[in-house]
């Protein structure tokens, strides 16, 4: 794969067991590359201990991130629906109190 000071060890190692790598600047797909060919960052692979770099994102990582929005998003908008009935069912009845507070 080249140069060996191009390459990375366990970006290589993690590359060939299925990982997708992306650079964390950019987000260009990457093979193991020490730095990234799109935008020059010096990549850093879990495990590697280099100042200045930025951090490769994987799929798994990418998917986990997708998955806990995609919930957060479910979540919220059965709040959302949760309070919009609460507000209608509460309304109605404090309503007819004061009506009938203000017929007697």
């Amino acid at each position: 794969m080249g140069n060996n000071q191009e390459w990375s060890v366990i970006g290589q190692r993690l590359f060939q067991n299925g990982t997708e790598l992306y650079c964390g600047n950019c987000q260009f797909k990457l093979y193991g590359q020490r730095y990234c060919p799109n935008c020059g960052a010096k990549i850093k692979y879990v495990g590697e201990t280099d100042d200045n770099t930025y951090t490769v994102s994987t799929s798994s990582t990418l998917d986990k991130v997708a998955s806990v929005s995609n919930s957060m998003q479910k979540t919220g908008d059965a709040m959302s629906k949760a309070g919009s009935g609460l507000i209608l069912g509460c309304t109605i009845p404090i309503l007819l109190l004061i009506i009938i507070l203000l017929l007697l």
